[in-house]
Order: structure tokens, then C-alpha cells, then sequence
């Protein structure tokens, strides 16, 4: 048996349900959870919506207006759904897989399709995995017997296999799978004048004053150590400045920022 797979027994089983109620013979989502070097874990499904339209450089065509399929899912609007998710998820959790609801059948004849779904989601820098950790998750429910097969996949390489992996049910504490949370808050001070005369409503006047500083707070730029830092590069620009750990090498404050 390859990696062994943890997965939380306090919501994913109860998501499954729900999945199964709302979906008929096909799902596709996202598994939300942490990688290590020694096992995974697996805390939360997020299915992924349907395209209203079309997406642009699509290469499938997108929504047709009917549910999508294995045959029919749209790499790029998977990929794009994962890139937004993976950049709301806080320090310590990640996007680590996907889970597919479909027939054995169907899985075993379509898995170069589900690997390059998998690669979609992987392909952008705010998913893709370390060296250290390449293998990601791919979680089967069988749409009639509801059985669960995992699998994981080298998702650094191309031409790498789905391997049996070993999923387990289980409690899952935070200590056991080793969470770790970097918050930070920054002060906004903010004069928000309103006219008791105006006919507008309070509410519509403070939201148009908080317009502007909305507006810069959407285009504001992180600097790390003087620098520029550009999309999904933070944890690279931190590295720079954080001490190294003499006893292994790796940089000793990242540990504490948020990485297993």
C-alpha cells in the first residue's frame, strides 16, 4: 500500500451525504486538508460549480447547459476554480486533490482525463507542490456502492501513475495534523462623512466613502525586505529573511509561519 490518507470523521462523511443527495451519477470537486512528508489529510470537500459560460481559452468549449461529465469537465475552469480557492485558504491547509463521484467503470476508462484534471489544478503556483512532497490526492466515490477508493499521483510528473493509497476515517485533531496559523491584522482608519440632510440612505452614503479606500485596498502591493512581492511568491520572499536552522538546514521561522 502506498501513502495512508486521513480523512476527517467529524464533516467529511456528512459532505459525502450531501453530495450524494444533490448529485446523480457525477461529481467533481476539490479536497481541502494537509500534505506531509509522512502521510495526508483530508478535511473538507469543495465541489466545484458549474461554468455559466464559457470560459476564455477554454479548449472544451465550456457549459453547454447541461451537468458536465468526466467526458465533458472543463479542464480550464477546474484549474481556474482551484487557483481562486487555494488563495482564500489560510495558513496551514491547502488544496491537496480531487474527488470524483462516478462509476468504476467509467474512472477506470477515463483516467487520463481525471489525471489531467488533477494536473489543471496543480499547474498554478498557488497549488503547486514542493519536491518534497509532489503526490497529490485523487478520492474515488463509486456513484452506486458509495465505496471509496484512494489514489495518489505525482503531479510533477507527467508521466507518473496512480498508486493504491491507504484512506482512513478517523478523528482528526489540529495537533495531530500539525496545524500551524500565521494571522496578522493592519489598522485602517477611515473618515467617512454623511450628509443628515441627503435624501440617500446612511447606508449608501458610507458605502460610497469606503469606495476609495475599498479601491486601494484591492490594488495594494506586499513588500518583503524592501522588494516587491508578486503572486503566490510570499512564502519564497519570506525564506530570504528568515533564519536558517543549523540543525537541519531548513529555515527555521517558516516552521512557525504556517509549513508542516
Amino acid at each position: 500500500m502506498g501513502r495512508s490518507v486521513f480523512i476527517e470523521e467529524a464533516t467529511v462523511p456528512n459532505q459525502i451525504n450531501d453530495i450524494f443527495k444533490s448529485a446523480s451519477d457525477f461529481d467533481f470537486g476539490l479536497l481541502i486538508g494537509q500534505v506531509t512528508i509522512a502521510r495526508d489529510y483530508v478535511f473538507r470537500f469543495i465541489p466545484t460549480p458549474d461554468p455559466e459560460i464559457s470560459p476564455v481559452g477554454s479548449g472544451s468549449g465550456g457549459s453547454t447547459g447541461a451537468r458536465p461529465t468526466l467526458d465533458t469537465i472543463d479542464d480550464f475552469w477546474v484549474g481556474e476554480h482551484a487557483r481562486q480557492v487555494g488563495r482564500m485558504l489560510p495558513g496551514g491547509v491547502e488544496v491537496v486533490g480531487v474527488y470524483v463521484v462516478a462509476s468504476a467503470e467509467l474512472v477506470k476508462k477515463r483516467s487520463p482525463q481525471l489525471a489531467t484534471l488533477l494536473d489543471a489544478v496543480f499547474a498554478c503556483d498557488v497549488n503547486k507542490p514542493s519536491k518534497a512532497t509532489p503526490d497529490r490526492i485523487v478520492l474515488h466515490l463509486e456513484s452506486t456502492t458509495r465505496k471509496m477508493t484512494v489514489k495518489t499521483r505525482n503531479v510533477l510528473d507527467k508521466q507518473a501513475p496512480l498508486r493504491p493509497a491507504d484512506g482512513k476515517v478517523q478523528a482528526l485533531r489540529a495537533a495531530q495534523a500539525g496545524f500551524r496559523l500565521l494571522t496578522a491584522c493592519w489598522p485602517v482608519e477611515h473618515t467617512i462623512a454623511f450628509d443628515p440632510a441627503s435624501k440617500t440612505l446612511l447606508r449608501d452614503q458610507i458605502l460610497a466613502s469606503a469606495q476609495p479606500l475599498e479601491a486601494e485596498i484591492e490594488a495594494a502591493l506586499v513588500s518583503v525586505g524592501g522588494r516587491l512581492v508578486a503572486d503566490g511568491q510570499l512564502g519564497n520572499a519570506l525564506d530570504t529573511l528568515l533564519p536558517t536552522d543549523p540543525g537541519n538546514g531548513a529555515k527555521a521561522g517558516r516552521r512557525a509561519a504556517g509549513a508542516p
